[in-house]
């Protein structure tokens, strides 16, 4: 009777007041947000052949010197500096401080939802220490330098299909650059929405075989 209790009191504890939730969530923000971060710092040390000093409030993309795209899997992954004024990929250019600001709003709203969440919720903690990963790090790089340091560019040298270009005029199969930090976002929150859809029609084949 006294392990049912202590399991039937685990599945109704709160993360934010378990020890194992707790550091599950932390740790794995932790290393996501320092994988990011030392990939940006090497990246800006080594990819331009020369190390590249980008300075809060000054011009970050003039400050990065040309240069030829390291290439890791030919066809399909290279690396290539860029300062990002926007948004993940490069949407939203311009807007720092409110990029600033929503990512201190979702930094606490994903801390306010872990908190909350089920304790044996491992897999949502990781998602949601994905997220807030992602956020932190991009976070950081507006604070620290105006802008958000990029590299990790998709399928170098291939283009698209007929001769066609994206709005814009940009070539290349995938030319956005991004950084760990957007795969963080991104992965994040498609296996987010994933686990609410999952959640969503659990309640709903619920209700149905009560009615």
């Amino acid at each position: 009777m006294a392990e049912t209790d202590g399991r039937d009191n685990t599945s109704r504890a709160r993360a934010g007041g378990h020890l194992p939730a707790v550091l599950l969530f932390a740790v794995t923000a932790a290393v996501l947000l320092a994988a990011d971060l030392v990939v940006k710092w090497q990246a800006f040390e080594r990819v331009a052949g020369q190390p590249v000093a980008l300075r809060g409030g000054a011009e970050g993309q003039a400050a990065i010197p040309a240069h030829e795209s390291v290439i890791v899997v030919r066809k399909l992954l290279a690396l290539h500096l860029t300062a990002n004024t926007g948004a993940v990929f490069g949407l939203g250019k311009g807007g720092r401080w409110v990029f600033v600001l929503f990512s201190i709003v979702a930094s606490t709203v994903i801390i306010t939802v872990f908190a909350r969440s089920r304790a044996r919720s491992r897999v949502l903690h990781v998602v949601l220490a994905m997220v807030l990963a992602g956020a932190l790090g991009n976070l950081y790089d507006r604070l620290r330098f105006g802008v958000v340091r990029d590299m990790v560019l998709l399928f170098p040298g291939v283009k698209l299909p007929f001769g066609w270009r994206w709005p814009g005029g940009a070539e290349g199969l995938y030319p956005w650059i991004f950084n760990v930090a957007d795969i963080c976002l991104v992965a994040g929150l498609c296996v987010l929405v994933i686990l609410m859809w999952r959640e969503d029609s659990k309640v709903k084949k619920g209700r149905a075989h009560e009615a």
